[in-house]
């Protein structure tokens, strides 16, 4: 749970605010105005002594003293509560700071960064599923809170940018644009490479995202040597680059083993400029290779009857 901030100054508590204070004065002037009211009229009918309403007016005058006394002290009190509630949203609990036990801001800070990140991350995937916006844009603003807690954190900056990027909007594409690039090192970070071929294609820059698909091939593990291929033969058809796509795919083939499912993506690069002939022969070369995958063979023949 987020714990307390160093203030100490409570986030919404009950007797925190004005309001409390105003309802009490309104709620005693109501009553002792009807009081007052009921008073006088049994009076007016001798119903009531003038004794009687002398201990009345001592009543009524205690209880202004206690009302007096108490709303300002309940209203000064400060209980830490800071709520993060998510009532859509299943498997969600709701996050709330009950004690302020610590003074030092980093630690809050620290804390409530995870547990931001954490509920954002939760919503995003939630909203990723579902195709949900409005769950989308409460991920980015737990996640965007997470980020100002915690600004050297590359997990939630990476969050953050997968969530700008999921919107598709121009604007926060290119804010997810420059969050991945303060926080590459290397090209050997597969996963970011990816992710900023993925938001350059998304704004249009095609130059750039065949760039980095290009190298991304060159250095991906080779679990990911498909992935990395499939990006850049898309990469290439948004460019127009085919041909570079092609001597890119070969050479990894040359350096790192045939492939079939590479081959495929050559074919569809031979396609995408028109080369149905060309295609249809390397197609029929995986169709013929006995390494090829079943699931190979099946995109293949999917491919040769579209051509």
């Amino acid at each position: 749970k987020p714990v307390a901030p160093p203030s100490g100054k409570a986030h919404g508590g009950l007797f925190g605010s004005k309001w409390l204070a105003d309802a009490g004065w309104g709620i005693y002037a109501g009553v002792s105005g009807a009081a007052l009211f009921l008073l006088t009229f049994l009076l007016w009918k001798k119903k009531i002594s003038f004794r009687a309403l002398a201990g009345y007016g001592l009543f009524f005058g205690g209880a202004a003293v206690a009302v007096f006394l108490a709303v300002p002290y309940f209203s000064s009190q400060s209980p830490v509560r800071e709520m993060h509630e998510e009532s859509n949203v299943q498997d969600i609990s709701n996050v709330s700071s009950v004690s302020n036990s610590s003074n030092n801001s980093v630690s809050y800070q620290t804390q409530n960064a995870a547990i931001w990140q954490d509920l954002g991350a939760r919503l995003y995937a939630q909203a990723v599923v579902e195709d949900d916006r409005e769950k989308l844009f409460k991920a980015i603003f737990y996640l965007e809170k997470a980020a100002a807690a915690a600004p050297d954190s590359n997990g939630i900056t990476v969050d953050l940018a997968d969530a700008y990027l999921q919107t598709g909007t121009p604007l926060l594409t290119a804010m997810a644009i420059e969050l991945y690039e303060s926080v590459f090192d290397s090209f050997d970070n597969d996963p970011i490479v990816a992710r900023l071929v993925a938001a350059y294609q998304q704004i249009g820059n095609s130059n750039a995202a065949f760039a980095f698909a290009e190298e991304r091939l060159k250095h991906c593990p080779d679990d990911r040597r498909r992935a990395a291929a499939l990006q850049l033969g898309f990469s290439a058809l948004l460019a127009g680059r085919q041909d570079e796509a092609v001597t890119a795919i070969n050479r990894d083939m040359e350096h790192r083993g045939n492939d079939p499912a590479l081959n495929l993506v050559i074919a569809s690069l031979y396609q995408g400029k028109g080369d149905k002939a060309g295609a249809l022969e390397i197609i029929n070369s995986v169709l013929a290779d006995s390494s090829a995958t079943p699931d190979v063979h099946f995109y293949a023949e999917q491919m040769k009857r579209e051509i």
